[in-house]
């Protein structure tokens, strides 16, 4: 391809620019995240308490009462933490 041919950026360089872009990543997830505190999610529960909701965010349940891997259901998004939604099930 032609870009094969151009010169290569320096190393130095292209890992300031991926630690930018992480940054600027984890920011915008951040703030994605805080517009979903307050909603009502549905989610697939994928492993022990974590699954994902229809947007695929992932979601960490607490006080959960037993339920079956691929079993989907309604949660309350109470927060967010570490790229992730904090959820409740509603009584």
């Amino acid at each position: 391809t032609p870009a094969a041919k151009m010169p290569q950026v320096n190393g130095a360089i292209k890992k300031q620019r991926a630690k930018l872009l992480r940054e600027a990543t984890e920011k915008e997830l951040d703030k994605f995240l805080a517009t979903m505190v307050g909603s009502t999610q549905k989610v697939l529960l994928e492993n022990g308490n974590i699954g994902r909701c229809e947007n695929f965010v992932q979601v960490k349940l607490s006080g959960m009462p037993l339920v079956n891997i691929g079993e989907i259901f309604e949660v309350q998004i109470i927060g967010k933490n570490n790229g992730q939604c904090l959820a409740v099930i509603p009584a």
